[in-house]
């Protein structure tokens, strides 16, 4: 089986999205108690931008192993992006509660804390992502941009900066600091 999977991830890191699913959904078949193949096809239907299947998919991997950190973390991706923001604060959560360190997880909880106007609380989880990780740019650019509505320019400066001193190829963080 191993070697089945390795050719499912080889598929999906090679952009081929549609054959890695293909190759997943047959994988299912033979193993449907393997938490890995479902979050494997959910992160196929995300990169194919069918996040109701994603979900799906990543509910059944959680039905199989609830204390899987990162599924918990792209559920509340696809949640975010089908608008269910109380669902995706709900899964994001969880993944920090089996995985405190999960800076990643941090980011996209403020992330959807800024969708729904809760900016204190964004602020917060940005910060914590840099504490857990201080080389992820992803949150530095998200102050970035609470700080420029905030019209807090020196703030969103000195984080678009660290975004870019961190990732010298972060186009968004180069154009809004422009």
């Amino acid at each position: 089986m191993q070697n089945q999977i390795e050719g499912a991830v080889a598929l999906y890191s090679s952009g081929q999205f549609k054959m890695a699913l293909k190759k997943v959904k047959g994988l299912v078949i033979e193993y449907p108690n393997e938490a890995i193949l479902f979050n494997l096809s959910g992160a196929c239907y995300s990169a194919l931008s069918d996040f109701e299947n994603a979900a799906k998919s990543y509910r059944e991997a959680l039905s199989i192993n609830q204390n899987y950190v990162e599924v918990h973390n792209s559920l509340g991706v696809c949640l975010q992006n089908i608008g269910n923001l109380e669902g995706a604060v709900s899964s994001y959560k969880n993944a920090i509660a089996l995985s405190p360190n999960f800076a990643e997880a941090h980011n996209n909880l403020g992330n959807t804390y800024k969708e729904l106007k809760q900016l204190d609380s964004a602020i917060g989880c940005y910060k914590k992502s840099i504490a857990i990780k201080p080389n992820f740019a992803y949150p530095y650019y998200n102050l970035g941009l609470i700080f420029h509505n905030q019209n807090e320019l020196l703030k969103a400066i000195q984080n678009y900066e660290k975004a870019i001193q961190i990732n010298p190829n972060y186009f968004e963080a180069h154009n809004n600091l422009g």
